[in-house]
Formats: structure tokens, C-alpha cells, sequence
């Protein structure tokens, strides 16, 4: 939300599901990585297979491409890292 008065505007239970991803969120962006996997893992397992599946692949993938910073070289010598961070919420 960009301000207050946006999250005013909204009903009272979605503004107190909003808070609620917001803490959420923040939460879950302040964890490593591993851990990260480790927690959809061990959630996938309570999933009926094909979306255990999904979860199970979209780690497998999360670990291959964005696991790790890149440091990607520029033409003139700077240097750009490569990384991946939550955006935020949305409804």
C-alpha cells in the first residue's frame, strides 16, 4: 500500500489480511534461501500429489536460476549482480 488512507478504504477484514501478508512477508523475505525451500518442501508433503508436484518443481527450479546472485560483467567494466527478493503483497 502506499499510504495509510489506501489501507483505510479497505474493509476491516481485508485490511486486517492485509497486515497480516504484509508481517508475513517480511517474515518470510528475512529467511535464507534454504531454509526457504526447506519450509515449501516439507508443506508440499501435506499436498495431494499433483500440487506436491508443482511445489516440488518450482523448488527445483528457484534453486537452479535464483539460488545464487550472478555477477554479470558489463562492456565498460561495471559490474551488475543478478538476484532475486519478494515484491511485496498484493490483492
Amino acid at each position: 500500500m502506499k499510504n495509510n488512507s489506501q489501507l483505510m478504504a479497505l474493509s476491516p477484514l481485508l485490511q486486517k489480511s492485509l497486515k497480516g501478508s504484509i508481517f508475513a512477508a517480511s517474515v518470510w523475505n528475512d529467511l535464507d534461501f534454504e531454509t526457504r525451500i526447506a519450509i515449501l518442501r516439507r508443506w508440499a508433503k501435506s499436498l495431494d500429489n499433483q500440487s506436491a508436484m508443482m511445489v516440488n518443481f518450482q523448488c527445483n527450479n528457484a534453486q537452479e536460476m535464483v539460488a545464487e546472485m550472478q555477477v554479470m560483467p558489463g562492456p565498460t567494466g561495471e559490474s551488475n549482480t543478478l538476484y532475486c527478493v519478494g515484491r511485496g503483497v498484493f490483492v
